[in-house]
């Protein structure tokens, strides 16, 4: 994916920590939901998000984040599929935008 200078450097860039909770938007092969689960740790919450209109027209990436998820040590993820339109920032929540087609919502502090 990117060396690990360019990693840590696009986790501080979009505030996320150990603790915070991270939407990552169309998680393609899950790679930044492994990282994000990987930095938020058992206190924090990754939710792999696969907008519907996608979901239908791709090889099950639904199916594929809820693998994830079983992973060991990702007790912290959750596949979550549902139209775009029907999504809404959470309430004192902070959006910043991660690289790569990534979205993450970090915890403000």
């Amino acid at each position: 994916m990117y060396d690990q200078s360019k990693l840590s450097e696009l986790i501080r860039f979009a505030r996320v920590d150990a603790g915070s909770t991270v939407i990552d938007v169309y998680p393609g092969d899950g790679d930044w939901t492994r990282l994000f689960s990987d930095v938020v740790g058992s206190k924090g919450r990754v939710y792999s998000f696969v907008p519907a209109e996608v979901a239908d027209v791709k090889n099950d990436p639904v199916g594929r984040m809820q693998t994830l998820a079983k992973e060991p040590g990702r007790e912290n993820v959750e596949a979550v599929s549902a139209a775009s339109s029907r999504c809404r920032r959470p309430r004192n929540q902070r959006m910043c935008c991660g690289c790569t087609c990534s979205t993450t919502i970090s915890t403000p502090r």
